[in-house]
């Protein structure tokens, strides 16, 4: 059995480069993975927030766009929940719509939405009225 040659020089540079290569493609993967997922921008009410009088409207802003259909939005108030029916939807990821009208007390708004990419995020925003 012959012992096997060094490769040659090309063939030594070429390998050291291929490393970065496929670092660059993971990277570049991750990165649109990532940027499928939406998240909460912001919110209205915003979380912890204490209102005098009650809010009327919801307001949700995601990082992308979700899809409509598997999203739901729901109102807790001393264990009751009632479903939220938002009016207004936009392609830049702004969801609102009317809230129910609101007694002093805790409310928790959860929200279940997902992304184009087939995503689910969930989250709760509470807040109190006084």
């Amino acid at each position: 059995m012959q012992p096997l040659a060094a490769p040659d020089a090309s063939v030594q540079a070429h390998n050291q480069g291929l490393p970065w290569i496929l670092l660059l493609g993971l990277w570049l993967t991750g990165i649109q993975t990532a940027q499928a997922h939406t998240y909460l921008l912001a919110s209205r009410p915003a979380a912890g927030s204490i209102h005098a009088t009650a809010p009327q409207r919801f307001v949700l802003r995601f990082q992308t766009p979700v899809e409509n259909r598997f999203s739901h939005y729901v109102l807790v108030h001393q264990g009751k929940a009632t479903p939220l029916k938002p009016d207004h939807r936009n392609d830049h990821g702004s969801i609102s719509g009317p809230l129910p009208n609101l007694s002093a007390g805790s409310y928790q708004l959860r929200w279940s939405v997902m992304a184009r990419d087939g995503h689910r995020q969930e989250g709760s925003i509470p807040f109190q009225v006084r």
